[in-house]
């Protein structure tokens, strides 16, 4: 037998995203300073805090939080996608289909999908230069194909909020475009072990969590804008 549970919620644009910001400064933080002593003073892993906050490696602490952040834009994305379904309204389908790749792309942070093709595509067509790591390219194409099928969602939605999700976006293709490709013609006229490369993998991964705060945010502030007195109320539904 299933029996139904109300959970209310109170919505607020600025906490969550607030405390998750400063989690990622502070990490930044520590990345950088472990990089500098790594390079300046020659300790090379600090009894494994370089490892752990490592902004360049797959397997820390950093990952992590960014698949999080992705992981909670995708959930509410499909809650707003879940109401607008019910409420019969338009775009619910371009509400589910950022849903997806936010999904995907939290789960590509850690399986490293894009790492896999962009290895096959510098095999392939012997990339190098700024297209050391050839994703940058598909990477480029499917960023403005997602953009070019979100238009008229954008389109439709308030302007800050609109405004917002753009200004989100161009932030993460700063840092997963411009600074990936950076970082490859550093990679490639030097190698991964050096300093200034360790300098841009931070600024490209501080760019893409801030890019997220920030979407967050705004998706918890157009959630609000949809609920009276800016309360969620979900119907659980419990087996016993």
């Amino acid at each position: 037998m299933l029996s139904k549970k109300i959970v209310e919620i109170k919505l607020s644009a600025w906490p969550i995203p607030r405390f998750i910001f400063f989690l990622v400064l502070g990490t930044t933080m520590i990345s950088a300073l472990t990089q500098t002593v790594r390079y300046a003073g020659g300790h090379g892993r600090l009894f494994g805090l370089t490892d752990l906050f490592d902004m360049d490696s797959e397997q820390s602490f950093p990952t992590w939080l960014n698949l999080s952040i992705l992981f909670a834009c995708s959930v509410l994305v499909w809650i707003i996608a879940a109401r607008q379904g019910q409420e019969k309204k338009k775009f619910t389908g371009s509400w589910r289909l950022l849903a997806w790749i936010f999904l995907i792309m939290s789960v590509d942070e850690i399986a490293g999908w894009h790492e896999h093709i962009g290895y096959m595509m510098k095999i392939g067509f012997r990339t190098s230069g700024i297209f050391t790591y050839a994703f940058v390219i598909p990477g480029f194409v499917i960023a403005l194909a997602v953009f070019t099928v979100s238009f008229r969602l954008l389109c439709h939605l308030p302007r800050k909020i609109a405004g917002g999700m753009i200004l989100s976006g161009a932030l993460y293709l700063f840092g997963v475009i411009v600074m990936e490709s950076l970082g490859g013609l550093c990679a490639s006229l030097h190698t991964r072990q050096y300093g200034p490369y360790a300098a841009m993998a931070i600024i490209e991964e501080f760019s893409e969590m801030t890019a997220l705060v920030l979407m967050m945010r705004t998706l918890l502030a157009y959630l609000a804008s949809l609920c009276p007195d800016k309360i969620l109320t979900l119907e659980l539904k419990l087996g016993r």
